[in-house]
């Protein structure tokens, strides 16, 4: 597993998929637990694990499954984990509701096509690893801060914690900690700004279709 923490990649082309990728992304797919929506949803602690079971997933499917099919098995857990729209405008801050809708919609798009393929670049191989939500759950406001260890043999446990809000019946991320306070959409957000300058979300749209690619070709 690399070191790094991402953020997939919705390809409208989709390759063939071999029969034994078939049958590893089948396998992935009954790994990830599946949590009733009682009343209120589930709780952050299972939306977590349940991320954490799809990333294990798309590990042990690794590079013999193509990086468009990994994506397409990750893509529904991030959408029911992940709060994207919302993370989206908090990165993008206050040059959002100045942007016409289409663009709004297209970096939607992007956005989460890079999102997805950050995830799966990031999480391409399998070696052992083990993923456990830990038991402390810090409140912040109405918000709720879950941690969650990814144990690799013989390289310790990188520990992740995930800002989540409750967003009509399910608990959603809306924000990454690392290393315990650094704020990812702080930092995305002063990423994407240098590119929103004018007000236009083209230069934006672009870079991020442009990462997209380059993780796409690296994999």
């Amino acid at each position: 597993m690399h070191g790094r923490q991402p953020h997939l990649v919705r390809n409208s082309r989709c390759p063939r998929v071999s029969r034994r990728a078939a049958l590893a992304l089948t396998s992935a797919a009954l790994l990830i637990p599946r949590f009733a929506r009682a009343a209120g949803g589930p709780d952050p602690k299972d939306q977590i694990t349940r991320f954490n079971a799809a990333l294990l997933g798309i590990m042990k499917a690794g590079k013999g499954t193509s990086f468009t099919a990994r994506c397409d098995a990750l893509g529904p857990v991030v959408d029911q984990v992940f709060d994207l729209a919302q993370i989206l405008k908090m990165s993008v801050g206050s040059y959002w509701r100045g942007l016409p809708k289409t663009q709004q919609s297209t970096l939607a798009r992007v956005f989460r096509d890079f999102v997805l393929a950050s995830y799966v670049s990031a999480f391409d191989e399998y070696n052992g690893e083990t993923a456990r939500v830990l038991p402390d759950v810090r409140s912040v406001g109405v918000l709720q801060v879950i941690s969650s260890a990814f144990t690799s043999p013989g390289d310790g446990s990188a520990i992740t914690a995930y800002v989540m809000a409750e967003t009509g019946d399910l608990w959603r991320v809306q924000d990454i900690l690392l290393e315990g306070t650094i704020s990812r959409v702080a930092m995305q957000r002063s990423d994407f700004q240098s590119s929103l300058a004018t007000g236009d979300a083209t230069r934006l749209i672009e870079k991020l279709r442009s990462k997209t690619v380059s993780l796409d070709q690296q994999a």
